[in-house]
């Protein structure tokens, strides 16, 4: 978007120059050096955007590995948590549910001030909270002070998550967004393959505790490497927050992208808390061998979304992205739960993680789509998606172990979330069709 408006503020100030120096030629000299060092100094900034966007971009990578190492790391050990802190299920649900409790309540308040302070500032306050859970190991006999490192955790990625956008788009081009978006995403969900892989023999080791001390520690390592090479920006003051926010808020396409995105993370939320224990019990697969399982689904889902970031760069659409994975993903999660054979599980999981990934980078650049010249409106976007989008996955891990601790069985919960799966393919069908206007450009 830079190069945009370059473009536009080069051409005025040549006009400019022009007209003062055929009706004022007695200032002509003044205002040309003027203009001549305003042209030179805003190419100067420009060609500092386009040096630097790569970097800055990895940094912002980075981060968000080490924040997916958090994520949902409490999922596979949720038995060894239960056993120590002698807790019930419903309880231990809300280890994953808090992260979306403080998306809700604190999504939109969290973007007020965003035109103020610099994005710079914004990213390291966001990831300082969210290396919360290296304290972890100080009282991990307390429940209350885990599921308080927990919510910090959520505080830090909530900042990030809706900083990011309006800083890619000060970086990139529209045609790139859609590629920039799926790495940012690729790297929270190989943070999360990484943690679901090894944090059960980490925890047999050193215990649960400090295991999750050291996935807070990396998030902190990477917030010292972001301070000292990020580089800062600041959005361009717009309309007030309040009243571009309204305007998200009665937008039908934000609904729909909300109600759409709401399903499968409310029903993959469910699975990170669950499913470990239904086929610990079930199968008797051992907390390693589920653990396994959770990071398959991750990896595939990681595979669908590098997929799916280079289709977005091909294919100018954004409608197949939903409804393709919206139209498979109920019944992958019920093949999940009823399948019992190995291989088939494997294979269920499997194409679950390909359904509930494989349209993110479309999910975060629709927005962009429909507002190429607001960055705040995009901002607010993110926000919204936290907080309300997230709101059904506050429910779904305590829902699904209520109903567990009610009826002896994680079917009956696991069941409804698939159900509510299928909004993603719904709202693809009911959605516009928004890709087609950027055809991929040659740079």
């Amino acid at each position: 978007m830079p190069m945009v408006y370059v473009s536009i503020v080069l051409n005025y100030m040549s006009d400019c120059e022009t007209y003062h120096h055929n009706i004022q030629p007695q200032y002509s000299t003044s205002i040309a050096s003027v203009i001549a060092k305003m042209k030179t100094t805003i190419q100067d900034n420009n060609q500092e955007i386009n040096s630097y966007r790569f970097i800055g971009a990895s940094l912002i990578v980075l981060l968000t590995f080490s924040f997916g190492l958090s994520w949902i790391v409490t999922g596979p050990i949720t038995p060894l948590i239960i056993e120590d802190l002698a807790i019930n299920q419903a309880t231990a649900g809300l280890l994953i549910s808090i992260v979306f409790v403080v998306h809700t309540i604190f999504g939109i308040p969290s973007t007020l001030f965003i035109t103020v302070i610099g994005l710079k500032t914004r990213i390291t306050l966001g990831a300082l909270i969210g290396s919360a859970p290296i304290f972890t190991f100080l009282i991990p006999d307390s429940f209350l002070f885990v599921l308080a490192l927990r919510a910090c955790h959520a505080f830090g990625f909530m900042i990030l998550f809706t900083t990011v956008g309006p800083l890619f788009m000060r970086w990139f081009r529209p045609n790139e967004l859609p590629v920039v978006n799926g790495i940012f995403v690729v790297a929270g969900i190989l943070g999360t393959v990484t943690s679901s892989a090894i944090v059960a023999q980490l925890s047999e080791i050193f215990g649960w505790a400090i295991s999750l001390s050291i996935f807070g520690s990396v998030t902190l390592f990477c917030t010292g490497v972001w301070i000292i090479l990020g580089k800062d920006e600041k959005l361009a003051k717009q309309d007030r927050t309040s009243k571009q926010l309204f305007k998200v808020l009665k937008d039908r396409n934000t609904i729909l992208l909300i109600i759409g995105d709401a399903g499968p993370l409310a029903l993959l939320t469910a699975c990170f808390a669950w499913l470990p224990t239904f086929y610990h019990e079930v199968h008797n697969m051992s907390l390693a061998h589920t653990g396994w399982i959770m990071a398959l689904i991750q990896f595939i889902g990681l595979l669908s979304l590098i997929a799916a970031t280079v289709l977005t760069k091909q294919i100018p659409k954004r409608r197949p992205f939903f409804i393709i994975p919206g139209l498979l993903i109920g019944f992958a999660g019920f093949a999940t739960i009823f399948l019992s054979n190995y291989l088939a599980i494997y294979i269920a999981v499997s194409m679950l993680g390909f359904c509930a990934w494989f349209y993110l980078p479309a999910l975060l650049t629709v927005p962009m789509d429909l507002h190429p010249n607001n960055p705040l409106m995009v901002s607010l976007f993110s926000a919204v998606l936290l907080s309300i989008g997230g709101s059904a996955s506050i429910l779904s891990p305590f829902t699904v172990g209520t109903l567990s601790d009610l009826t002896g069985s994680l079917l009956p919960g696991f069941s409804i979330f698939i159900v509510l799966a299928w909004s993603l393919g719904i709202a693809g069908i009911l959605l516009p069709e928004t890709g087609q206007r950027y055809k991929p450009t040659t740079s």
